[in-house]
């Protein structure tokens, strides 16, 4: 299959309508190289690719963007609770605002499909820290972040 052909069958597996649509000579242009070269180089599955560019869009304000591969997403079956995991991990990175406004698009399209999440939580307030430690004591060494927590403690 040329690259033309092969852009244009990989956009219409994950997109419903047509990006750029008053502007079909840089539609082509992208679609070409977006989904002929950048998308079909690797081995990274498409449920990646567009996990990838949730987090890409999210961080870049780039809210119809987003929303074009969050339903590309779930049309390759990402999971949802994955979309939404993505995102809220974006926070501490790019700020509370970036990932509220993200998750509006995210929320009002979930809404749309009738798509329910499950439950992400996977601590409280009452195991928290001891959690937390284990993780991070896992990660880099009980030892050092015991010192840590120690040095931070108040005398």
């Amino acid at each position: 299959m040329d690259r033309v052909k092969q852009a244009d069958t990989l956009y219409a597996q994950l997109h419903e309508q047509d990006f750029l649509q008053e502007d079909k000579e840089l539609q082509s242009i992208m679609k070409n190289y977006i989904y002929g070269d950048i998308y079909t180089h690797g081995s990274l599955d498409l449920k990646l690719r567009e996990l990838i560019l949730i987090v890409v869009n999210t961080t870049n304000h780039a809210l119809k963007a987003l929303k074009e591969h969050v339903e590309a997403g779930l049309k390759v079956e990402l999971e949802p609770e994955h979309i939404k995991e993505a995102i809220y991990q974006c926070t501490p990175y790019i700020g509370l605002g970036k990932v509220e406004d993200a998750l509006d698009v995210v929320n009002a399209i979930f809404k749309e499909k009738n798509i329910q999440t499950k439950k992400m939580a996977t601590v409280n307030e009452n195991n928290r820290f001891e959690k937390g430690f284990a993780v991070q004591s896992a990660a880099f060494g009980k030892e050092h972040i015991q010192a840590g927590h120690d040095q931070a403690l108040p005398e």
